[in-house]
């Protein structure tokens, strides 16, 4: 069956939402307004051998991943990362389970693979990271290198799918304050950016002035301050900078300690083989195990999935408009007629139930 992206805006983010809330179940509502994602992101159950042959061919012609790059579902991944694999010398990127549900939005599906595919393509994937003591602020440099072409709403729209939120609850404030893009983070770090010229400088350029900016602040007895990159921004790019063969002999410092710890966090070394991960051609359904959140072939297919969300959305919409119609028209209707709208609101929620 030919995929259909959902066009309406509301319509995808209610599917969208309601059917994370569904798998994640009553723990969703706590865990959404503290921002952990990435708890929501592991409760999901896992994509399905058909779903997942459906999100790889829309990354081959959606987002335009050529084939001499590998496609890889990471079950364990909170986010989307591109590496270059030193076992099969091929590149890669990886997707998360939200990206099941993801798919049905086009604009996203585009900004959050071509985003990938600026990393490979500007070489990021094996750029020898260990002369950059920080790492996460080497990776928030290269996205916004990456971001100040691609569009803006969509970054936006993939920052909801990604956070599980419209808003920030953290801060209480609208998602365009932390993206990561030129117009929004050079000003905090006093680096020119001119909207008609739109000159990019390079990542290594982004982030001397980042230090710099850091620097500043902690002369200046104010601590943390803009030139270090917050917790939670640059989630897009994790995985670039894999780590050359022959590197960090001997023991390391303590400095390069830490650089290893954020290289393994942000799945660039040290993978853990325990962790199961998926390319094209492979079956997921027969290597999952029972509680690895197998689905019943009775639920059916995931656009029978989606035709129900949508079904129950029309039907919520529905009793909605009933009830706002008696309680505006009560007055100057019958009281049988009353009746009939009470009748039909009944029915209603009984499909529902």
């Amino acid at each position: 069956m030919k995929h259909e992206y959902i066009k309406d805006w509301n319509e995808f983010w209610e599917f969208y939402i309601d059917n994370v809330k569904l798998e994640v179940g009553p723990e969703f509502d706590a865990l959404q307004k503290s921002l952990k994602f990435n708890e929501i992101g592991q409760k999901l159950d896992w994509i399905t051998t058909d779903e997942f042959n459906k999100i790889n061919e829309l990354i081959r012609t959606t987002a335009q991943v050529p084939k001499k790059v590998d496609i890889v579902y990471d079950p364990k991944a909170d986010t989307f990362y591109s590496k270059f694999n030193m076992k099969t010398k091929k590149y890669e990127i990886a997707y998360p389970t939200f990206t099941k549900f993801m798919m049905y939005w086009e604009p996203a599906m585009k900004f959050a693979f071509r985003h990938e595919l600026g990393h490979i393509l500007r070489g990021d994937c094996t750029i020898d990271m260990n002369g950059y003591k920080n790492v996460a602020n080497a990776n928030c440099c290269m996205d916004i290198r990456i971001n100040g072409v691609l569009n803006r709403q969509s970054m936006l729209e993939t920052y909801y799918c990604l956070y599980y939120n419209l808003d920030n609850p953290m801060t209480q404030e609208k998602w365009d304050d932390d993206l990561l893009v030129p117009e929004v983070q050079f000003p905090k770090i006093n680096l020119d950016w001119d909207e008609e010229e739109r000159f990019m400088p390079s990542w290594t350029t982004i982030s001397d002035y980042y230090s710099k900016a850091q620097e500043e602040q902690q002369e200046q007895g104010q601590g943390q301050g803009q030139g270090q990159p917050q917790e939670g921004e640059g989630e897009q790019g994790q995985g670039q900078g894999e780590p050359q063969e022959g590197e960090g002999k001997g023991n390391p410092t303590e400095d390069e300690e830490g650089i290893l710890d954020d290289l393994k966090n942000a799945g660039v070394n040290g993978e853990d083989t325990n962790s199961p991960k998926f390319r094209e051609g492979e079956d997921i359904d027969k290597d999952k195990k029972p509680d690895d959140g197998d689905v019943n072939p009775e639920e059916g297919s995931s656009k029978e999935k989606l035709d129900d969300i949508r079904l129950k959305q029309k039907i919520k919409r529905t009793i909605d408009n009933l009830e706002k119609m008696k309680s505006k028209y009560s007055d100057k209707i019958q009281s049988s007629e009353i009746e009939f709208i009470d009748k039909k609101i009944e029915e209603l929620e009984q499909i529902l139930n």
